[in-house]
């Protein structure tokens, strides 16, 4: 994944919750890139979440998950948030949250 510019005045942004999209090798690629990795040296997990606000305002409060567009465009478009509020690792990196 790659950071995307924060929403301004948004909560997630203003407690330091990283924004993402799906990062692609190439221009015109369909699908994101991926790389492989040991599993024996993963230390710890972060949670991602959808950026909920932009899937609400792409396809409205009431969208359901078979409408959301499952294309490259789709792909590209999509954005996540860490979620700091959740104890793995953003709350260690950002201690009194």
């Amino acid at each position: 994944m790659r950071k995307v510019p924060a929403r301004p005045h948004w909560v997630l942004s203003k407690f330091k919750c990283v924004r993402l999209a799906w990062a692609f090798d190439e221009p015109t690629d369909a699908w994101p890139a991926l790389a492989v990795g040991d599993v024996t040296k993963v230390v710890s997990l972060e949670d991602v979440q959808p950026d909920w606000y932009h899937l609400g305002d792409k396809y409205g409060l009431d969208a359901m998950p078979e409408q959301l567009e499952k294309t490259a465009a789709g792909r590209r478009d999509a954005c996540f948030f860490t979620n700091t509020f959740y104890p793995w690792i953003s709350r260690k990196l950002t201690p009194g949250l």
